[in-house]
């Protein structure tokens, strides 16, 4: 949180118009970033949309790029058979949970958004992975 906040009180200083975010190579405009920093700085969920990249290249599973340099790890959801778009929001509470609380170090279930909803997160054998995959309640 200080290094964004550092970035938002260095861009107004500088007048910047964007803010590239290196380590997932997001390009925000810098009144989006100045945003997101503020409400981040006030409790509200980690500013996801301006420094992980989220690839949805195959419909079945979401990745991140960028997450890494906050925990050590990226993420794979394999989603399927719920839509990309419904698997953003658990993408975002997941990066949020990885982000700040750290690695998955081993295999943990954690509740999904629904009642009976489970998410299971294994690392891989060199942990700079975690796989998540859902399971609808029966």
């Amino acid at each position: 949180m200080a290094l964004m906040q550092l970035g938002e009180v260095l861009g107004r200083l500088f007048r910047a118009k964007a803010v590239l975010w290196k380590p997932a190579s997001i390009l925000s405009g810098f009144e989006y970033f100045a945003e997101a920093v503020k409400q981040y700085s006030n409790k509200a969920a980690f500013p996801a949309l301006i420094c992980v990249q989220f690839d949805t290249t195959d419909q079945s599973k979401v990745e991140t790029h960028g997450l890494k340099w906050f925990c050590g790890q990226e993420l794979e959801f394999k989603h399927a058979p719920m839509a990309t778009r419904d698997a953003m929001r658990f993408m975002v509470r997941l990066v949020h949970d990885l982000a700040t609380q750290g690695a998955i170090l081993r295999e943990i279930a954690v509740p999904g958004m629904q009642s009976g909803e489970t998410i299971l997160l294994t690392p891989n054998a060199q942990n700079d992975i975690v796989i998540a995959e859902f399971f609808m309640p029966e």
